[in-house]
């Protein structure tokens, strides 16, 4: 059975991380230059820019094979007692 995932999905990971790390980030810049409306400048661009950039980065590494693996069965295989039988006693295949 193939897994799918919808990009919806994706982009709803985008959004809610953004919500995060952009309020981090107009908070700092607030606390650092002392003026609400150029944290809130700063906090617009971080949102527009690292959105964009967040999505790309995610669709790249949903392309990659990198660490991922691939099991065929989920129990270990029992040959039957039949001489020369490769037939699994657990699940009825020959293996």
């Amino acid at each position: 059975m193939k897994v799918t995932i919808d990009r919806k999905r994706h982009i709803l990971k985008a959004f809610t991380w953004r919500a995060v790390a952009s309020i981090t980030t107009f908070i700092i810049g607030w606390c650092v230059t002392g003026d609400v409306k150029l944290g809130m400048t700063v906090g617009i661009f971080d949102v527009i820019i690292k959105l964009i950039l967040y999505y790309g980065h995610e669709r790249i590494w949903y392309r990659s094979k990198f660490g991922i693996g691939h099991k065929t069965d989920m129990h270990m295989h029992m040959p039957t007692l039949t001489k020369g039988s490769n037939i699994c006693m657990v699940c009825g295949k020959e293996h």
